[in-house]
Formats: structure tokens, C-alpha cells, sequence
């Protein structure tokens, strides 16, 4: 979660040694999740996932003791009140482990829509030893770049899991060269750098132009400008009152005539 392994180190030295106002910053670390799943999922929601914390402690209940280890006291908990249960994110084990769970009724419980089943999808890759946590582990310790592309295009292969979301999937694992695209990059492209012409179909050419220079870093320069634009509108980020984070992002910048929609795909 902290980015603290000696490939972590290396990329930060790397980047700071070519961004000099990154090393003035100290910036060159994005705060990741627990787990790849976890990761994957969060980056397919972008919102909403506290609906899924909210179905953990239900789900623990169900799966049986094994399960329960994650609450914090050590009183055995009621089967009538699972919000005795640590309200944590539920893991790919648990989800294909708990029989009650399909699409519809995650897609209704959770308000998930078509992204229950893309979910769903991804934790079944995961019991059916498509994806391997230990590999993708290996993966994210390497530096071979054949090895994250190989990753990326097993992960476009599930429903829903598109380039934006697949290259927010691949920052989390420490590939930088991809920067998940939407609406907000074009917003940001063409207030920040005067791209006026700048849309979805230029936007690969527009980025390489803007952000080739730091390869293979380039998603680490660009999140570091995002930061900075947003903490420019709302103060310091991680003084920010949650009541107030979904403030943040291109919202910060309709007074100027640009309209935030994020793009899924």
C-alpha cells in the first residue's frame, strides 16, 4: 500500500532524477490498495464502493468463522447484527465462496449496475487460476515491460474492464506508461497546455507529445498535476473532509465552462 519495495524506490529516484519539481514535491508514490482485487475492482467503481463494505460483514457471516477473523473484538458476533463485523472490502475468496451472490443480486444490492457482473467476472478469473496474486506479485516486482502488457491485455478481456480502467489497474501495479484517459485528461490538456483541439480522438497523440518526455513515468507526472490543479481549488487533499471528496476532480473547474463526464471505457 505504501509503495516501499526497492523496485518502488528505484521508480521514484528515476522519476525525481527527470522531474525536478516532482523532487522538490518529495512526490513519486500513489497510494494503492491492500490487494490487486481490491485495486481492480475500486478502479472499476471509481465511486460506490462503499457498497461493497457495507455487504463484507454479511458476507463474512454466511462463509462461516474463517471469515471472521477480520472482526476487531474477539466476542463471537450475532447472526442477527452483522454491523459487528469490521465493514472491510470484501476479497474475490469471499464473493465466489458465497453461494448467494450473482450478478442481479449484487447489481441490487449494491446498486453496481452492469459492473456487478464485471465483478463478478474478475474474482471468478481469480478462483479459476487466471489470475494468480503470487504472479501478478512477480509482475509487479519486475521490470519487464512485456510481462505488465501481458497483464493489461488479460485484464481487457473482461467485460467492462476497458483502457481507462485497465490503465488505472496498471498504475496501482507500478506500470506508469498508461494514463487512464477520459473526459478529465482532455479538460486537463487543454486548460493546463492549450490544446483547444484536444478530444477523445487525439488524445494518445496529444499525450504523447505532453508527457513522453518523462517515459516511462509518465502517468506519475500527469497524477502529480491533478493533484496539484485540485489542491490549487480545494486545499490540501489530505486535509479534505470526506463529506467534501466528491468535490474533487474536473467539478473544481465548471466555473470555467468545462463540464465534467467521466468515461468508463
Amino acid at each position: 500500500m505504501l509503495r516501499i519495495s526497492s523496485r518502488d524506490e528505484r521508480c521514484v529516484r528515476e522519476f525525481q532524477t527527470m522531474h525536478s519539481s516532482a523532487k522538490e514535491k518529495g512526490f513519486g508514490r500513489i497510494f494503492r490498495s491492500p490487494s490487486f482485487f481490491e485495486d481492480a475492482v475500486k478502479s472499476l467503481l471509481l465511486c460506490n464502493c462503499g457498497a461493497l463494505c457495507e455487504l463484507q460483514p454479511e458476507i463474512a457471516l454466511v462463509n462461516g468463522s474463517a471469515h471472521l477473523k477480520r472482526k476487531r473484538s474477539k466476542q463471537k458476533p450475532s447472526s442477527s447484527n452483522s454491523s459487528e463485523c469490521i465493514q472491510n472490502f470484501p476479497s474475490w475468496k469471499e464473493l465466489v465462496a458465497w453461494t448467494r451472490v450473482n450478478a442481479t443480486y449484487l447489481e441490487k444490492r449494491c446498486n453496481l449496475g452492469y459492473r456487478a457482473a464485471s465483478i463478478l467476472q474478475l474474482a471468478t478469473m481469480f478462483a479459476q487460476g487466471k489470475l494468480v496474486e503470487d504472479n501478478i506479485t512477480k509482475i509487479e516486482q519486475s521490470s519487464d515491460p512485456t510481462a505488465f502488457e501481458t497483464l493489461y491485455q488479460n485484464l481487457l478481456e473482461i467485460k467492462g474492464f476497458g483502457p481507462f480502467v485497465c490503465s488505472n489497474i496498471m498504475m496501482c501495479v507500478g506500470f506508469y506508461q498508461r494514463i487512464p484517459s477520459d473526459t478529465e485528461t482532455v479538460r486537463h490538456l487543454k486548460q493546463v497546455y492549450g490544446k483547444e483541439n484536444c478530444s477523445i480522438y487525439t488524445i494518445a497523440k496529444d499525450i504523447v507529445e505532453v508527457y513522453g518526455k518523462y517515459n516511462p513515468y509518465q502517468c506519475l507526472a500527469y497524477w502529480m498535476e491533478l493533484v496539484e490543479e485540485y489542491e490549487s481549488k480545494s486545499g490540501k487533499l489530505s486535509e479534505l473532509d470526506a463529506s467534501s471528496y466528491h468535490l474533487v476532480t474536473g467539478s473544481l473547474f465548471r466555473d470555467k465552462g468545462v463540464k465534467r463526464i467521466v468515461d468508463h471505457a
